[in-house]
């Protein structure tokens, strides 16, 4: 695994920090300890990610994710209890048994509708671009046998694979308001964003660039 890993893989992030907390050994703990993400962009004092939410990382089968910004060294603090809520009795004892459960005190977080698959950070404008997020994969866990929910998760694989489009979101970086949002035929492909000289500029899944232009 590493930066041009796009599997997604539930004991792999990327982190910023001195130390790696990952893999068999450490994967649980990679939200609580230091920024982690499936994809993060940083500047001189902000972090900011798309990642799975943090009382998921530890022993749960679904991945629900949340964009948020951090302090590049940020201070821990407890999760509020609710936040651990809905964790299984045995998750939660899982987690008391292994010590502290801190995280990064955020400095925004929040829901997004699509899947990030690229992020790049102009200025203070950050653009994230993916395939839509179709399914709350807590719920589908437990309706595996509905049909509505399977032509969901089939749904969502197929947005995986490029083939329900995708959306450019444009994100203040102070606070995570989303102040604009473009369709897009394709998602970018892994870690497909650039931004430079005034442009932003896309490779998608179907094999085009695209190139993007402030107004004045």
């Amino acid at each position: 695994t590493g930066f041009l890993d796009d599997t997604w893989w539930h004991r792999t992030y990327w982190l910023y920090g001195k130390t790696p907390v990952s893999a068999a050994g450490g994967w649980y703990l990679a939200a609580w300890r230091t920024p982690a993400g499936r994809i993060l962009v940083f500047d001189d004092q902000w972090v900011y990610g798309f990642g799975r939410q943090p009382r998921h990382f530890p022993a749960t089968t679904w991945m629900e994710y949340h964009l948020f910004s951090t302090a590049k060294h940020p201070r821990l603090v407890q999760p509020p209890p609710a936040s651990l809520s809905r964790l299984s009795p045995r998750e939660r004892a899982r987690i008391k048994r292994r010590g502290p459960h801190t995280w990064p005190k955020w400095r925004w977080t929040t829901s997004i509708p699509i899947l990030a698959r690229g992020m790049v950070l102009a200025g203070q404008t950050l653009f994230v671009a993916g395939p839509p997020d179709l399914v709350n994969e807590q719920e589908a866990c437990v309706h595996l046998d509905d049909a509505r929910w399977q032509a969901l998760v089939a749904a969502q694989a197929a947005a995986l694979e490029g083939r329900k489009g995708g959306k450019l979101l444009v994100v203040a970086a102070d606070d995570g308001t989303t102040k604009a949002t473009l369709d897009l035929d394709a998602p970018p492909v892994w870690d497909g964003l650039v931004a430079a000289n005034g442009r932003l500029y896309m490779a998608t899944t179907d094999g085009k660039v695209l190139s993007f232009g402030g107004t004045k």
